[in-house]
């Protein structure tokens, strides 16, 4: 095992970073910039502070459902993805973690 952190960044669908959806501009920098690895879920229903509900049910679908974004990595990688993330997130939330990996 060893320790290394877990992030997690909540942002909306319709959100964009220079005209790309924010989720999938961020997966590429994440990329480009040599983090070890991320993954994006689309949420089936959510709701904020900043948003109203959104859902995916068949009578009310949103194309503005929730989007949580999560990068696993090294504590010493912190700074640098949290730097990324004053570049590029203007409206989100953002939770840090400490985590054992078990695999990898």
């Amino acid at each position: 095992m060893s320790a290394a952190r877990l992030v997690r960044v909540y942002v909306r669908e319709a959100e964009r970073h220079h005209g790309r959806p924010l989720h999938r501009a961020l997966l590429l920098r994440l990329a480009a910039g040599g983090f070890p690895g991320c993954v994006t879920f689309k949420a089936i229903a959510g709701y904020g502070s900043h948003a109203g509900m959104r859902t995916a049910r068949i009578f009310e679908l949103s194309q503005d459902l929730p989007v949580v974004i999560e990068i696993v990595l090294q504590e010493e990688r912190v700074e640098a993805l949290f730097a990324l993330f004053d570049e590029m997130l203007v409206e989100a939330l953002v939770t840090s973690e400490r985590i054992e990996t078990v695999k990898e």
